[in-house]
């Protein structure tokens, strides 16, 4: 019973022995640079809506559900479209959306139609679960078995280390190094 719990030693390049397939290293920091894209977004999209659209912020805030919303659906859709043609292609048209829309929202800001910038908003929406979580998919075929729940953990580290860990420390060192406070203390920033 023991020998069935103890796991393998895994040889070869750093990476495979810690959990990272080698293979995917570069979607491994493409996560991570995506989600902290994402995270940033996130602390300053309201009032930027509320800014642009010359709206309330309840607006705003049916615009971000919209969006919400459409990752919902490419939640699930990341996985079927990932078993209908394989992660890697579901991971491009995920970043082909986003770079589209992400485009197209920012252009619809311009014109401060509400309609426009919600449904651009929300086709965004569908990109980055589709970009993300098909990443996913990959990590479980091309992880080692006995690996595969330490892939999986890595995963979630540049997940959630874009979305809020790194961009909350950027925004902090921002905060910390700003002209008041380099006024309070000059050491902080050195």
């Amino acid at each position: 019973m023991a020998s069935k719990l103890q796991k393998q030693r895994v040889e070869g390049p750093f990476l495979d022995r810690i959990g990272i397939p080698g293979v995917l290293k570069w979607g491994f920091l493409g996560l991570l640079i995506f989600q902290t894209g994402l995270g940033v977004e996130a602390n300053f999209i309201t009032p930027h809506l509320v800014e642009v659209l010359g709206s309330k912020e309840a607006t705003a805030s049916y615009i971000i559900t919209a969006y919400s919303l459409a990752a919902l659906i490419a939640s699930y859709l990341s996985g079927v479209l990932s078993d209908l043609m394989g992660p890697k292609k579901v991971m491009i048209i995920g970043f082909a959306l986003w770079a589209i829309f992400q485009v197209s929202f920012l252009l619809s800001l311009g014109t401060g139609n509400y309609w426009l910038v919600a449904v651009t908003y929300f086709f965004r929406g569908l990109a980055y679960p589709l970009f993300s979580f098909s990443f996913l998919v990959w990590v479980n075929i091309t992880a080692m078995k006995s690996m595969a729940g330490t892939s999986v953990g890595w995963f979630y580290v540049m997940f959630t280390g874009g979305l809020p860990i790194s961009v909350r420390w950027l925004l902090l060192h921002r905060f910390l190094c700003s002209e008041a406070a380099q006024q309070v203390s000059m050491e902080r920033c050195g």
